[in-house]
């Protein structure tokens, strides 16, 4: 019986010591997604702070871009225009560094900011972002730019080709009024 109970514990000492490797790489395997989560983080943060992106926040919050398109064929070309006598009429109209009269062509407006909102909304969706992170350092940027009107009619606009343009950019819009 003594022989038996030995080789009982022998073999539970191995099933523990096998373990032990088990435990710690799944040990590794969580801290290198939290650390990757950080670097997604990060990045997002960083990308979204750089002068174009402030100036189109800027923008939006005071209306002064008004979405326009022309048809030239078969072809249609979108753009904003800067809507230079709201911006003669602000009370501060120093808050822009931009010259009044400017246009900005759609694909600008994207990439500097309409992107960065699809990303941040596939990225929270897939869980690689943390949802009150994406609510403390973009919930408000996202809500004004969804809500505004004219960013509404150029993705209304661009959906008339591509059903599901922006479609995580309407997901974290969505879910971050939800939990309001």
């Amino acid at each position: 019986m003594s022989k038996n109970n030995n080789i009982f514990r022998t073999k539970y000492i191995y099933l523990l010591i096998a373990l032990i490797p088990i435990t710690l790489t799944y040990w590794q395997i969580n801290q290198s997604d939290k650390t990757k989560k950080a670097h997604i983080a990060s990045k997002f943060i960083s990308d979204f702070q750089n002068k174009e992106t402030t100036e189109l926040i800027t923008m939006l919050d005071n209306d002064l871009l008004k979405f326009k398109y022309k048809i030239i064929g078969s072809d249609s070309i979108a753009y904003f225009e800067f809507d230079s006598i709201k911006y003669l009429a602000l009370k501060n109209p120093s808050i822009l560094p931009t010259k009044p009269g400017k246009i900005y062509m759609a694909k600008e407006v994207c990439y500097n900011l309409l992107d960065c909102m699809e990303d941040i909304g596939y990225n929270e969706k897939s869980h690689l972002l943390d949802f009150e992170f994406v609510k403390h350092h973009f919930g408000a940027y996202i809500k004004l730019t969804h809500e505004n009107k004219n960013i509404h009619e150029f993705i209304n606009f661009k959906r008339r080709d591509k059903n599901d343009f922006y479609k995580n950019f309407d997901y974290i819009y969505i879910k971050l009024k939800e939990n309001e």
